[in-house]
């Protein structure tokens, strides 16, 4: 709901697509896709494929907080994959290409966002930093981009459960790839998270 408002008065259209663990579908489906287009997709979390399992096994440590979050990333990305997918094949079935594409949380509620208008860098925007302090790694609350650099961000689940390509993953780091925003907007002018 709360997207389709801030998008609403100044794009003719607004898509949700919706990929929820499957313990979560009925909810999401009432509370996302009861007043308008919505696309849900919901996938269970097992089993794990050979190769995310292998991650969780033997993959490159995904550590922030002593605790280790492999499994995590690896239902986190997948999530995000399979939105990737549903938005790919809504784009060929209907003949269009989006603008934007912007990815929350479902616990994220956004109370403001800047005029897109203003976002001219080809980068995937994000918030800088939250109440949680998320000043290291990615801050995954919110993203947006257009299409082709968000589809950097739909990729990495089969890049990092890619065995060859752990040697160049480093988590901590991965603010690197993504452009932090604080330069450009306050907080509370990008994405006021609560």
């Amino acid at each position: 709901g709360d997207v389709k408002r801030k998008f609403g008065d100044s794009h003719q259209w607004v898509d949700v697509f919706a990929i929820v663990p499957l313990e979560d579908c009925d909810i999401a489906r009432e509370e996302l896709c009861s007043q308008g287009h919505c696309l849900l997709q919901c996938i269970s979390d097992e089993p794990l494929s050979e190769r995310e399992q292998h991650f969780v096994e033997a993959g490159p440590q995904v550590d922030f907080v002593g605790v280790d979050h492999r499994r995590a990333h690896v239902l986190q990305y997948r999530l995000l994959r399979a939105c990737g997918d549903i938005i790919n094949k809504e784009t060929y079935r209907r003949g269009l290409q989006y603008e934007w594409i912007f990815r929350k949380r479902a616990d994220i509620l956004l109370r403001q966002f800047p005029p897109l208008h203003t976002l001219t860098d080809a980068a995937v925007y994000t918030a800088y930093r939250d109440k949680d302090l998320h000043i290291a790694g990615l801050n995954d609350k919110m993203l947006l981009a257009r299409p082709a650099e968000m589809a950097h961000v739909f990729a990495l689940h089969d890049y990092m459960t890619n065995a060859d390509n752990w040697p160049m993953l480093n988590f901590i780091c991965s603010t690197a790839t993504f452009r932090r925003t604080q330069s450009r907007f306050s907080v509370s002018k990008l994405a006021n998270i609560t």
